[in-house]
């Protein structure tokens, strides 16, 4: 087939042409044989249309079904805007440190406590026992008779100084008056009670009167509360209880 416009030789089937695109009419060739052939310059082929998709078959450049031209001039690059400096990607801000309070608990300083007396200690002895423990009788009477245990020692030396003898009575009484005052021990009251009974029956036979006796009455007033205070002091250190008053 001859292209009626360009004069092109083509295929039977093309129905454009390959050279100048036009459509293939049923024109005679011999009507277009005279017109002069423009030679168009050769450019890149493509091996497909890009328009269609169709194979390419040659050198045409015009695709031979759809009659797209197949060496377009290739479009110029999108011009490309000046590049921005690349800014550092934004650092999250430091927050300062804040020191957390302590989670252990806070100790404090226990305030010296004066040394109290100990109220709920055993008594020692029997004095002890009496102080914390004996009736206001018992207190009065035993206290009465150290009292008067030193008296009678000061009245033997008063005696022994207006007869010039030795007042060897006056330091048993006394000995024994401190003794007394210092335990209220019952040992003391028996000692008293035999001293006074030894010093009457001495007067009676060396004098064959008697003297002496106000002893034996202190003595007895010794040994008596001594015992009572003795016993009660001894149910105690048996049950662990005070005496019921």
């Amino acid at each position: 087939m001859i292209c009626p416009k360009c004069g092109a030789a083509l295929q039977d089937a093309a129905k454009f042409c390959v050279v100048c695109g036009a459509e293939m009419t049923s024109e005679p060739a011999e009507a277009v044989a005279s017109e002069v052939r423009q030679e168009i310059p050769a450019a890149p082929q493509s091996a497909e249309c890009p328009k269609c998709g169709a194979p390419r078959q040659g050198t045409e450049s015009f695709c031979l079904f759809c009659g797209a031209p197949l060496d377009a001039p290739a479009e110029a690059p999108a011009p490309q805007h000046a590049s921005m400096p690349e800014q550092p990607a934004p650092q999250p801000m430091e927050t300062p440190a804040i020191p957390r309070p302590s989670m252990t608990a806070p100790t404090f300083k226990q305030p010296a406590a004066a040394v109290q007396p100990n109220y709920g200690a055993a008594p020692a002895n029997l004095k002890e026992f009496v102080t914390l423990y004996g009736d206001e009788t018992t207190k009065k009477s035993m206290k009465n008779a150290g009292i008067f245990i030193y008296v009678l020692a000061a009245f033997n030396v008063v005696a022994a100084l207006i007869s010039g003898s030795f007042p060897l009575d006056a330091l048993v009484l006394a000995g024994l008056g401190f003794w007394y005052q210092k335990t209220y021990s019952p040992k003391c009251g028996m000692v008293l009670l035999g001293y006074a009974i030894l010093s009457v029956v001495l007067s009676l036979l060396m004098y064959g009167r008697l003297q002496g006796w106000v002893v034996i009455i202190v003595a007895v007033m010794v040994f008596s509360s001594t015992q009572k205070a003795q016993k009660e002091f001894n149910s105690y250190q048996n049950q662990q209880q005070p005496p019921m008053r």
